[in-house]
């Protein structure tokens, strides 16, 4: 295969991941034979990247971990610790998604001390917070929100509203309902000042939670109902099953 022919399926398959299309991505992908890429190591990583993360989005774990793993040892090989780091993250969100927490605290913890060792402080706020997402979900609470007050402290605008909800959640998890409704509102603010409506969806299911803790339930039922509509436009599949199941009476 001619050399201009592999770089247009990668970029025709790192397009469609970057539009959250993974089957076409991987259609793309399938083209390419192991040798076409050999002996381009920037290349062969980027490869064995778009294939782990778009197995790993059409549910496919299994088989993205080992690619995962290659890719790791790639960049170690190359000394490339930014990349190296960037796989660890990877899988860290990908585990959290999925409901792996101990796989997501395992590798959110490489991640993390990979970007405190390159100095790379937004990619560590993110580390961060999957980890305090993973242990919030473990019920590891405390740990949780340490976690997050410190990737506040080092988070600029692009991350601070994400991470302002996060602890919203905690909040409420302990019981702190004032505390979660006031987080919620900051976060929401600064969600819409940067039209991230994902986040903004995630606001509205938090204070659907709160709403439906504290026997609101007409209020609550109109906040995930808002949340619905936003998680379906975007596809994020399992927050829309989280915001029917409040809209429609039932527990998160």
């Amino acid at each position: 295969m001619a050399k201009g022919d592999v770089t247009t399926i990668v970029e025709a398959a790192r397009e469609a991941t970057r539009l959250g299309h993974p089957t076409r991505a991987l259609r793309a992908l399938a083209r390419l034979a192991s040798g076409n890429v050999s002996g381009q190591p920037a290349l062969e990583w980027e490869v064995l990247a778009l294939k782990a993360v778009n197995l790993a989005r059409t549910g496919h774990w299994d088989r993205a971990v080992p690619l995962y793993r290659q890719a790791a040892d790639l960049a170690r090989a190359a000394g490339d610790g930014p990349r190296e780091a960037w796989v660890y993250q990877s899988m860290a969100a990908h585990a959290v998604r999925t409901d792996r927490l101990r796989e997501a605290i395992e590798w959110g913890k490489r991640a993390l001390a990979a970007y405190r060792e390159l100095g790379m402080v937004p990619e560590e706020v993110g580390a961060l917070q999957n980890l305090a997402v993973a242990m919030r979900r473990l019920g590891r609470l405390e740990e949780a929100r340490r976690l997050l007050e410190h990737a506040y402290a080092g988070a600029s605008g692009a991350y601070r509203h994400r991470i302002l909800t996060e602890l919203g959640e905690v909040a409420r998890l302990e019981g702190d309902t004032s505390r979660a409704v006031r987080l919620g509102c900051e976060a929401w603010d600064l969600a819409l000042d940067r039209s991230d409506m994902a986040e903004v969806g995630s606001v509205h299911l938090l204070l659907a939670k709160v709403a439906q803790g504290e026997g609101w339930r007409r209020l609550a039922r109109h906040l995930a109902a808002r949340a619905e509509g936003i998680f379906r436009e975007l596809s994020m599949e399992p927050e829309l099953r989280e915001a029917e199941c409040i809209r429609k009476g039932g527990a998160p």
